[in-house]
């Protein structure tokens, strides 16, 4: 028997290629000015903020602004601190371990990490499919470890330098790359508010409307629908905490009535949005 050799791309044996632990999406509330110090010994974070929140220092960098739609990649043993006033902050991360040449080169600067500019939200629409599979465990492993090969993709190929040494965003051409679900998804982020079928969505990103829900469902494990029933309950809830009524919050964020509202908050947040407030209201 003949065997054809092929050649093809073999990974480094001094590097240990990296690997997801942690994807996780969290909202909190800072009751008062307060900074955290964070150090992680052994693992890289990749920190995402959905909104501007705050300041920033590490590596004896003076005190920064820190951006909406940015995301930080500190790794193992970085000292960072954050500081911020009151209020409703939403974050996420990516907690990784392995290493990376390419991504030493990114925080290899004076600062000795590296902030990079989401503002197409590439990484949000990874980032929210990898939570979505780590909430299911062991059976979203997998699923978790293809997208996060497509967040070091990005990371490693698809970024150009920012002002600063530190800094970097995403070049034009990684969104030509997205996936129809990603691309999708930052859409309903961007209209969550508007009425929107199935079949408007799926013609405005010429495909059939069985092909947009199979490959949403593969790449983010939940519906079309149920993402964008996720996406206004969560910009819903600054609304909730400060106070407005359901009727009020129901018309913002897009849902029929308060009391559709109510079941929906309900469903996705696993509490009521009265009891919801009562927890978290300042």
């Amino acid at each position: 028997m003949n065997y054809h050799s092929i050649r093809g791309f073999r990974y480094p044996e001094s590097e240990a290629r990296p690997y997801p632990v942690a994807a996780i999406i969290q909202e909190r509330t800072r009751q008062f000015p307060a900074s955290s110090n964070c150090l992680h010994p052994d693992v890289w974070v990749l920190d995402y903020v959905f909104q501007d929140s705050g300041r920033f220092s590490v590596g004896g960098l003076p005190w920064q602004l820190r951006p909406g739609n940015s995301a930080h990649l500190y790794p193992p043993g970085t000292l960072y601190m954050e500081s911020g006033d009151p209020g409703r902050i939403k974050s996420g991360f990516f907690l990784f371990k392995g290493e990376s040449t390419a991504l030493r080169r990114l925080v290899n600067n004076p600062a000795g990490f590296a902030q990079i500019m989401d503002n197409d939200r590439q990484l949000l629409n990874l980032l929210r499919a990898g939570t979505a599979a780590a909430a299911r465990g062991n059976r979203g492993y997998w699923q978790l470890y293809a997208i996060f090969g497509e967040v070091m993709e990005l990371l490693e190929q698809q970024i150009v330098h920012g002002s600063a040494s530190w800094q970097y965003v995403l070049s034009t051409e990684a969104v030509e790359k997205q996936s129809l679900a990603s691309k999708v998804a930052g859409f309903l982020e961007e209209n969550c508010r508007d009425h929107l079928t199935l079949d408007e969505i799926a013609a405005k990103f010429q495909c059939s409307k069985s092909t947009l829900v199979h490959q949403f469902r593969k790449e983010f494990g939940e519906s079309v629908f149920e993402m964008l029933m996720r996406i206004r309950v969560e910009q819903s809830i600054p609304l909730l905490i400060a106070g407005n009524t359901l009727k009020e919050i129901a018309e913002a964020a897009g849902f029929a009535s308060e009391f559709y509202y109510s079941r929906v908050f309900s469903k996705v947040m696993g509490v009521s949005p009265g009891n919801y407030r009562s927890k978290h209201r300042t």
